[in-house]
């Protein structure tokens, strides 16, 4: 991924609702025929999908189909096991956007409370490739982690946006701060998927000590 710049973005309640009802309208509008695929295409070539290429776009709509947000009850199934919000889901919900200076991105679900304290509990690493059905469907498919310890940070300034999101700006040392955990979250995560073998002998095998990577 390209190097980029700093950024932290919220979306409130509203705004997380807001969006996946917005791209479930769009599929279901062109959903009338029998055919997905000449629909969605038909979607694209309007300009209703967002920027981007024919195929790209084409990809994006396909994978928010098979992720079920056409259907009323698949957007509630959505928001309420991939992002955590309910009827019950409080004001101070925020899925925040990372993006650092090296242009990775992590998406967390936390609270704001009203002294602008940003806390961050779970996790997903965002994929490189978003412009491909794979990496689009990797996201969607996804669900958050645990962090190892929640994040806290105090943002100095909200910047509200036209598209319903917020920037949120730190200070350097909160920056600092929120990058170096991320950071340390994300390793954490990735070595969830490495197995020690054990050392015990068992019947009919050999003591090893080696390590696993598994794919």
């Amino acid at each position: 991924m390209a190097e980029g710049k700093f950024d932290l973005t919220a979306f409130d309640k509203n705004a997380v609702v807001a969006t996946v009802n917005e791209a479930g309208a769009t599929l279901v509008d062109y959903q009338a025929t029998a055919s997905i695929g000449r629909t969605l295409l038909e979607a694209v070539q309007s300009g209703l999908l967002g920027k981007g290429d024919q195929a790209s776009q084409l990809e994006k709509a396909n994978a928010l189909h098979l992720a079920g947000v056409d259907t009323h009850e698949g957007r509630k199934e959505f928001l309420s096991k991939r992002l955590g919000i309910t009827a019950e889901t409080g004001d101070d919900y925020r899925l925040v956007i990372l993006t650092n200076e090296q242009g990775q991105s992590v998406l967390f679900k936390g609270q704001m409370d009203k002294n602008n304290t940003l806390t961050l509990n779970e996790s997903i690493p965002v994929p490189q490739d978003m412009q491909s059905t794979l990496g689009i469907g990797q996201l969607l498919g996804s669900s958050f982690k645990p962090l190892p310890k929640p994040i806290e940070v105090k943002v100095d300034r909200v910047t509200q946006r036209a598209d319903g999101t917020a920037q949120l700006e730190l200070s350097a040392d909160e920056k600092k701060k929120l990058q170096t955990q991320a950071t340390f979250a994300t390793l954490i995560e990735q070595s969830g998927s490495v197995t020690l073998a054990s050392n015990a002998r068992l019947p009919g095998q050999k003591e090893t000590s080696s390590v696993g990577l598994m794919s």
